[in-house]
């Protein structure tokens, strides 16, 4: 998990951001990506799932007509953003130096990952670290990831604003 501090990335002279994650937690990111790649990749079918509906969110409420055309023009175009940083965060996962795009691509690839977990295991504000008092193990690891990562998140927005 990563530390508490800012140290996990420092934006350095030349504009690039330093990268200080451990591999461990690497390697857990290498494999949540991967999984992550196969689930925006499903289909229309997956929208029946809440998470997959929670990353395409509903744009208009009280009219599902516009709604629907919302999303036959913009759902591609959203999927292929999500994609690219997807893309853009596997091939310089194990870089020790980020530009601030690539840094972006991170943002965008574990909130995307947060929001679909976090749906999933129905995440509320009442929930600690481990979950409800009556999760079983694999809710349990799943809230500890969930909040791993969150804790991640903020290193890297963190880093952006102190520019």
């Amino acid at each position: 998990m990563p530390r508490r501090s800012n140290q996990l990335f420092t934006k350095t002279r030349k504009g690039t951001y330093r990268c200080e994650v451990p591999d461990g937690f690497l390697d857990v990111v290498a494999h949540i990506v991967v999984q992550y790649r196969q689930e925006l990749t499903k289909g229309v079918e997956s929208l029946m799932d809440p998470g997959h509906r929670r990353l395409h969110p509903t744009a208009y409420h009280d009219d599902p007509q516009r709604d629907a055309e919302y999303h036959s023009l913009m759902g591609d175009e959203l999927l292929a953003s999500r994609l690219h940083a997807l893309d853009e965060t596997e091939a310089t996962l194990r870089s020790d130096s980020l530009t601030l795009a690539q840094l972006t691509s991170w943002m965008l690839t574990v909130n995307g990952i947060r929001l679909l977990l976090g749906t999933r295991l129905d995440v509320t504000e009442e929930d600690g670290f481990e979950g409800p008092p009556d999760a079983d193990e694999a809710t349990i690891e799943g809230f500890k990831l969930y909040w791993a990562l969150g804790e991640f998140l903020e290193h890297i927005v963190a880093v952006q604003l102190d520019n």
